[in-house]
């Protein structure tokens, strides 16, 4: 015969219950205090560009950067994605700067993916100033239609550059992805889950060897910085990477076209100069990775940008690591030019596309 539960036991079970609630609440409270960008787990963890250049703008000492003309000086934020930080080499600018006692002084912040939503989420945690100048780069590939899930960036990673309120504003989200995210709280435990998870399995892979672990390295420095070409794939048009003549999106729901409309709007609010800029990738790219037609959306749509744009030099193809990042040689043109422009303001223009185009782009669906 079953036994009957009586309701002075199930009341006990309930407070049992709650009780236990209450524990682990505490407990992960407790733990989640742990989960901080300074958090020794959290220094060993970062891998990937995107926490390391938000760990680089927290370590900036603005009073150091801004010491010339007697504390008065000015930055040029140079931010964007891969091609902005492969593009310029901020230690010889700001050496260059200096010696010419210019009133500006270089900080670059290109990380990887990081088009202009990405590039607005930075520009919020800077500490721009009246008078700075942004440059940001323009990126044929930003504007695919479906960027976020073409790049398949995880929301962890975009919560360390984005504000809470941000995810909102998101134009490719839907409603439940946006109340998912809004339901991660505490916000900091989420943010650098990873990162803390990545130091203790850091920790315990060393320690089973007996040694303690050393700390990774930043990982917004360059990443192709050898003198030629030495990582190449051979352009194709069943490559994920491939620009079809319908892949590409100009209208405001696109996530980089609302992140370079934020950008704007707070630069006007900051009263920052903003200029957007393109860094050509290499002809062969062009030409072999996006059809024709696409390519001349983008053209177009650079023509009517109404906004300050500044098209850099196309460097000859030896001067890439790879389809799109320039290498030693590239960046060491893109600097100089960087300095040139700083005199003149020349808006330049859209490099002549001279390299045969395929017949696949017309061939394949």
């Amino acid at each position: 015969m079953r036994e009957t539960i009586s309701i002075a036991e199930t009341k006990v079970a309930v407070r049992l219950v709650y009780g236990l609630m209450v524990v682990l609440m505490i407990v992960f409270g407790g733990l989640s205090t742990c989960y901080h960008p300074n958090a020794t787990m959290v220094q060993y963890g970062r891998e990937t560009s995107h926490p390391w250049i938000v760990e680089k703008i927290r370590r900036l000492d603005m009073t150091e950067r801004r010491a010339h003309h007697d504390g008065k000086g000015k930055i040029i934020w140079l931010i964007g994605s891969s091609l902005v930080r492969e593009s310029f080499d901020e230690h010889w600018l700001n050496d260059q700067l200096a010696i010419r006692d210019a009133e500006y002084r270089v900080i670059e912040l290109g990380m990887d993916q990081a088009n202009s939503a990405l590039a607005y989420g930075l520009m919020k945690q800077v500490d721009l100033q009246q008078g700075d100048l942004v440059l940001h780069n323009l990126a044929l590939k930003a504007y695919i239609g479906d960027w976020l899930a073409f790049s398949n960036l995880p929301h962890y990673q975009m919560m360390e550059i984005f504000e809470a309120s941000d995810f909102w504003e998101l134009p490719e989200w839907t409603l439940a992805d946006k109340l998912e995210q809004a339901s991660a709280i505490p916000y900091n435990f989420y943010a650098q889950h990873n990162s803390y998870t990545n130091g203790l399995t850091w920790w315990f892979i060393h320690l089973v060897e007996g040694e303690r672990p050393p700390k990774r390295g930043p990982q917004h420095y360059w990443t192709h910085y050898k003198n030629k070409k030495a990582q190449f794939q051979p352009p194709s048009p069943s490559s994920r990477h491939y620009i079809g003549a319908d892949r590409l999106r100009f209208d405001d729901q696109q996530i980089n076209r609302w992140g370079w409309e934020k950008i704007r709007t707070l630069a006007d609010e900051k009263d920052v100069e903003l200029v957007a800029v393109f860094l050509p990738p290499r002809q062969q790219y062009m030409a072999e990775m996006v059809h024709p037609e696409a390519y001349a959306q983008f053209v177009s749509y650079l023509e009517r940008l109404d906004h300050p744009l500044a098209y850099f030099p196309q460097l000859p193809e030896d001067n890439y690591y790879d389809l799109i990042h320039p290498n030693k040689a590239g960046r060491a043109v893109q600097s100089q030019y960087l300095m040139e422009w700083l005199s003149h303001s020349k808006t330049g223009q859209m490099p002549e596309l001279t390299w045969s185009i395929p017949d696949y782009h017309f061939t394949t669906p």
